[in-house]
């Protein structure tokens, strides 16, 4: 048997055992509610502290075992599971799946709370943010996927934004930069040896689009501000997200520090946290 069609088999087995990824819908009858599955996590994870000077940034690749992605599911509400079989192809709704239920564990540490009780509103603008009182320092969030990897920006009390992006070789970045970047910044591109023009597009891309993240505007908005320098309060983070990535972090307000770290799973797709705290990047 091919190795794609046993890592199907294995899927469909763990499916019927603990529910599924595209999801069989059961009979419901007037006098009885919706069934809905345990949906609490195996265990509570440790909180996670975080002054409001620091800013908390995890990576995750989203390519994990099929066990890994059937415990992340459990963690989603309905109308999540209903958004990831949009998608077409099987990996990009299992990447849905993943990058949204690392957020709930994520979010849960923080605010000590189980990752599968968490409830989003949108914003003002259409960015999500988390349903709870408003407050000086309520919990902030970014996150932001590109092929299988995410990022996931953290912070209390201040605005923040992160964007990742996949370098691709054969992409024509030149009319989107023809369109959208400042003449300083087209000619800061156009000086560089031709083979680190890429590059150089797709970090500033990441920067341009963490900033309108940050601003949490409408489209429209967000497409202006593209083009222009961010205010002189913002912090704007280059972010190592590893080789063939672009990745930056805007951050609302000047002297912040930046740590990074990793997010564990274990094999059943909790995570193992265990108290750990993310790694220093960046200070001031």
């Amino acid at each position: 048997m091919p190795a794609r069609r046993r890592s199907d088999a294995r899927l469909e087995r763990l499916r019927r055992q603990r529910g599924s990824l595209h999801g069989a819908r059961r009979p419901q009858h007037d006098h009885h509610r919706p069934h809905r599955r345990d949906r609490r996590p195996a265990r509570q994870l440790p909180v996670i502290p975080l002054a409001g000077s620091t800013v908390h940034l995890w990576r995750v690749g989203l390519d994990v075992e099929d066990s890994v992605a059937v415990a992340l599911e459990a963690l989603l509400e309905p109308d999540e599971i209903a958004r990831s079989r949009r998608f077409r192809l099987s990996r990009q709704r299992r990447r849905f799946v993943v990058s949204h239920g690392v957020l709930r564990q994520i979010l849960g540490a923080y605010l000590d709370r189980a990752p599968a009780t968490l409830r989003f509103v949108p914003g003002l603008h259409g960015k999500p943010r988390l349903a709870v009182p408003a407050s000086p320092d309520r919990l902030e969030f970014s996150v932001s996927r590109s092929a299988d990897l995410a990022l996931y920006a953290v912070a209390r009390g201040r605005s923040v934004g992160v964007d990742v992006e996949r370098v691709r070789p054969d992409f024509d970045w030149r009319p989107i930069a023809a369109r959208y970047q400042g003449r300083q910044e087209r000619e800061r591109i156009a000086a560089l040896p031709p083979e680190s023009r890429l590059v150089a597009f797709f970090e500033w891309w990441a920067r341009s689009e963490a900033y309108v993240k940050a601003c949490g505007e409408g489209l429209g908005a967000g497409e202006a501000r593209l083009g222009e320098e961010p205010d002189p309060r913002w912090s704007i983070v280059a972010v190592d997200a590893g080789p063939g990535f672009a990745a930056a972090l805007a951050i609302d307000g000047p002297d912040v520090r930046v740590v990074a770290s990793d997010w564990p799973f274990t094999a059943d797709g909790s995570a193992a946290f265990g108290g750990r705290q993310p790694q220093e990047v960046r200070r001031g």
